[in-house]
């Protein structure tokens, strides 16, 4: 059975989680003012005008689902946060539009980004889309059944003459004409089937594989398995390992996973004890009955060590785990409630008491899609399905290979760098490869092998055309993924606003934040009316001494206590270089959760014990309250800045407004998500109440 569990291979997929969205490009961007509302209402289903052109109820929905996580979510918030977001909204579009008119969208810092960016998404995003998500929806609709068969095996390699491939089909298919005459498949199986188990005593023997689910098993064996009915004998079938029949005995459906821990006491006698194995289990099992706590019984009495020390846990156990004995599987699974155990059961490894823990919750879709995915990625099936889908897009574009200049160039030896250091320029820049009108040169195939994972193959020019088909593979889903933007609808969407992103960083990069932050005689001019109203508070001057030592901060501090001014005390710690002691002054108004806090309760000239912080020990001395003063311009600056921005995305804002006549219907707003909110009234209808028919 052990060849038939589909095997794990190593894959790294660039996970990207970039895109922009309304919300969060709005968040910290919108002006301060009002944006010109008209009262009366606008024919259609505009909910605004910008430079006279409509953002419909429709874009305004989709819009603030995105910004918000879903339309799901968007029907539970009210209209005055719809009504915001439209004003946000407006203003973005508007900033988006200036930007444009500005020639900003063709500045090189932002096509440099923005072609940056469509390469490190497209290929993930067509991968996830085109690929992951189908095998996820599959294994997830799958593991909500589980299937009991059994299977005969006939071995046959891929890449076997067509006379050894016929004789292994016509035998196996002999074999099935028996089974379905009624001859016991076990007797078949044993007698026939090549997989080794089928004829051991553990688990595949007699051609038994027991209960599986989706993904346990090699994708065409699953396919079958899920698809042939219920004591039914399936039809001759091959996968990697040669031809295959099975037969279901069973489907039904998923027995949700249970944690579980146990007690264990191995079949052997224990020196030192002359009990035997069944004393000892009996004796736990007594006293678990009268309510001993089994966690703690685990501990010290489980003669399973590695878990015993952690109370017994066993941790996640699902029904289809491979190797799960059977007599552990029926006493865990037929436990009704958490916190019950079994009674004593037998099993190769000896005498166990099992407990429930806990049994798993089942999963929506949703729920569980990144553990799917984390298992769909270790399956050979994903790499499989990426392999169909650039045959496609290879049969479909054409692909050109100059298999004699490779060859040449190459003179007998693989893709590799340290190889071909001889290879003269004019080869190594020769156009030899491509899918469709694409063209690379042969020193793309060596940059792409040197850091390909390809599988080994001794012969060098099969070697080489592996290398070659692989190297079409790629490139030919990376012309798939950069035609997204035509093709998809939602990647169009990504990237068009992660544009209006950059373009509305750098608008407000040139025009509010670096033009503030620069010029700092506006902002001198700005403070100099208003420097009444930047001012520190009364503040703790807070004296905090550092050492690696405690007892250097203890007898450093004591002088305190002998009369020892606080200011004296910094001149020697200052002065002393041999303890490495550091001296920093901290102004606090009031608490804010940190170490300083505890200055703030001890009298002035006073100092804390020391206090391990940061990998070293720190002592916090009162040195009194400065009382309140005007800040200068230059310790008011940070605020004087922000205010001043502030004022010129303000004035930006007004004059944009009037620049594109916007205007905002925030009454067109009521029937906003009116189909969720309808069908979400419906799902929580009571269904023993009298219902009213819809005409």
């Amino acid at each position: 059975m052990k060849h038939l569990v589909e095997p794990t291979h190593r894959r790294s997929l660039l996970l990207v989680a970039l895109a922009l969205t309304v919300g969060l490009t709005l968040a910290g961007c919108s002006g301060s003012g009002q944006t010109a509302i008209e009262s009366g209402k606008e024919t259609g289903s505009a909910v605004a005008r910008i430079a006279g052109k409509p953002l419909t109820l429709h874009e305004f929905e989709d819009r603030y689902a995105r910004s918000v996580g879903g339309r799901p979510m968007a029907i539970a918030d009210s209209l005055a946060e719809y009504e915001d977001f439209l004003n946000r909204y407006a203003e973005f579009r508007m900033k988006v539009m200036y930007a444009e008119e500005l020639g900003l969208a063709s500045d090189p810092s932002i096509t440099n980004e923005i072609d940056a960016y469509r390469k490190q998404l497209a290929r993930p995003f067509l991968l996830e889309r085109s690929i992951m998500e189908p095998i996820l929806h599959t294994l997830y609709e799958r593991r909500q059944k589980i299937v009991d068969a059994s299977h005969i095996l006939i071995r046959v390699p891929q890449d076997a003459p067509p006379a050894d491939t016929l004789a292994a089909y016509n035998k196996l298919m002999a074999i099935r004409d028996s089974a379905r005459q009624g001859v016991d498949f076990g007797d078949l199986a044993a007698r026939n089937s090549e997989d080794p188990s089928a004829r051991g005593n553990a688990a595949g023997a007699r051609g038994r594989l027991g209960y599986f689910s989706g993904g346990q098993m090699v994708e065409s064996f699953e396919e079958v398995a899920y698809t042939t009915p219920v004591d039914s004998i399936s039809g001759i079938f091959r996968s990697q390992f040669g031809y295959h029949i099975l037969k279901v005995h069973d489907l039904r459906d998923r027995v949700p996973d249970r944690w579980a821990s146990h007690i264990a006491v191995r079949d052997a006698p224990r020196l030192g004890d002359n009990s035997t194995p069944r004393e000892r289990i009996e004796a736990i099992y007594a006293e678990l009955k009268a309510g001993a706590d089994f966690r703690e019984m685990a501990k010290t009495r489980s003669e399973d060590t590695e878990t015993g020390s952690r109370g017994g846990q066993l941790g996640r156990v699902a029904y289809t785990t491979p190797q799960l004995p059977e007599s552990f599987k029926n006493a865990l699974f037929n436990i009704p409630e958490p916190g019950g155990f079994s009674d004593i059961i037998e099993t190769a490894y000896g005498l166990h008491i099992v407990r429930l823990d806990q049994i798993e919750e089942p999963q929506t879709f949703e729920e569980s899609y990144e553990d799917l995915k984390l298992n769909a990625t270790r399956l050979p099936r994903v790499r499989e399905a990426e392999d169909r889908m650039a045959a496609t897009i290879r049969k479909r574009e054409g692909v050109f290979v100059d298999t004699t200049a490779i060859l040449s160039a190459l003179h007998g030896r693989p893709f590799r760098a340290r190889d071909i250091l001889d290879t003269p320029a004019e080869d190594m820049s020769k156009l030899v490869i491509g899918v469709g009108s694409e063209r690379q040169t042969f020193k793309d195939i060596v940059d792409y092998a040197e850091t390909a994972n390809l599988p080994y193959i001794a012969d060098t020019l099969q070697r080489v055309y592996r290398t070659i088909d692989m190297y079409l593979n790629n490139a030919a889903l990376d012309l798939e993924a950069s035609r997204l933007e035509v093709t998809n609808d939602d990647f169009k969407t990504i990237m068009a606003e992660f544009r209006d992103g950059l373009l509305l960083f750098k608008l407000m990069e040139d025009s509010v934040w670096s033009a503030a932050a620069q010029d700092t005689a506006a902002l001198m001019a700005y403070h100099h009316p208003r420097a009444d109203s930047f001012w520190f508070p009364d503040r703790t001057r807070i004296i905090s001494i550092r050492s690696r030592s405690d007892s250097t901060l203890k007898a450093m501090t004591g002088h305190l206590s002998h009369g020892l001014s606080v200011s004296a005390l910094v001149d020697m710690a200052q002065k002393d270089t041999l303890n490495i002691i550091r001296v920093d002054t901290t102004f606090m108004a009031g608490p804010n959760n940190s170490v300083y806090d505890r200055a703030l309760s001890i009298a002035r000239g006073q100092a804390t014990a020391p206090i391990l912080n940061a990998g070293s020990y720190i002592a916090l001395v009162n040195d009194g309250v400065e009382p309140a003063r005007q800040k200068t311009f230059w310790e008011a600056r940070a605020e004087v800045l922000s205010e001043y921005q502030e004022q010129l995305e303000d004035g930006l804002v007004k004059r944009l407004r009037k620049k594109y006549k916007v205007q905002l219907y925030p009454a067109q707003l009521a029937p906003a998500f009116a189909e969720e909110k309808h069908k979400a009234a419906i799902a929580n209808i009571d269904p023993t109440l009298p219902q009213i028919a819809n005409d």
